[in-house]
Order: structure tokens, then C-alpha cells, then sequence
């Protein structure tokens, strides 16, 4: 089965859609939703295997989202796409800061998705077109 990917992003669909063109082939099942609530309610109903979350969402910020996702699943895998490094409690396994590349937002989620799940530990990173680094989990970044 193909993992399942839920991309949360407001806009024109049509322009989301093309944004995310490179990841909708055959080895992903690529879904799309506009705001926190439709992505809740689509998350409650089918097993994903990583959400890619924009922080700024109409009703409520991606760090929200995340946290209301992790209380069902708390071992699913999250993206998160800011405009700069510092979008509060950040509980996502990856920062991703603006402006984020299609080869390298497929390489965070290829090694998301390989990476096998320890009970009970994530490892969370901060990444920039630049330089990544390791962010401890029990470090709040704020």
C-alpha cells in the first residue's frame, strides 16, 4: 500500500495542487486539505502515514493541528512549513523554513517515511534550504 500524505494548505486548490505535483505519483497517496477542521476531519477517517502542514491555516496554526493529530496518532510523522524559524511550540518532526525546494521537500519526506519509529522518542529538526540541525525533544522550541 502507498503511504498516505495529507498536505494542509490554504489556497486555490488548483495552484496547491501544482505545488505539490512532484510528490503525486505512483509511490504516494497524495490528499489535500484547505484548513485545520477539514484536516481533522479527514484525519479521523483513513490511517496517514505523514501530514505536510502549513503553519499559517485560516482556523488555527500548524502547531495546533499537530497537536490535536498526535493526541489520536502520537507517532505520526509531521512536516511543518513556516515562513521563518520560530513558529512557537514546535511538535513537528521537521521545521521546514520558507522558501522550501520540491527536491528537497521530497528528500524530508522519503527520510521521514524510511525512518523507523522508536516507542516512545522522536527526533525532531529544524531544517533551512541551508544548513539542518538536531533540535534535543525535550528542548521547547520557542
Amino acid at each position: 500500500m502507498k503511504p498516505r500524505i495529507l498536505v494542509v494548505q490554504p489556497g486555490n486548490e488548483a495552484i496547491v495542487l501544482r505545488s505539490y505535483q512532484f510528490l503525486n505519483t505512483d509511490e504516494y497517496a497524495l490528499y489535500f486539505a484547505q484548513n485545520g477542521e477539514d484536516a481533522l476531519k479527514d484525519f479521523s477517517q483513513w490511517d496517514w502515514q505523514l501530514v505536510i502542514t502549513h503553519f499559517d491555516l485560516p482556523d488555527m496554526n500548524g502547531t495546533e493541528l499537530t497537536a490535536q493529530m498526535r493526541k489520536i496518532k502520537p507517532a505520526l510523522r509531521v512536516i511543518l512549513i513556516a515562513g521563518d524559524n520560530n513558529p512557537g511550540q514546535n511538535k513537528a518532526d521537521r521545521l521546514l523554513v520558507h522558501p522550501v525546494g520540491d527536491d528537497f521537500l521530497l528528500k524530508q519526506v522519503k527520510e521521514l517515511l524510511a525512518k523507523e519509529e522508536k516507542k516512545g522518542e522522536t527526533r525532531r529538526e529544524i531544517v533551512g534550504p541551508e544548513k539542518p540541525f538536531e533540535v534535543p525533544p525535550d528542548l521547547d522550541v520557542t
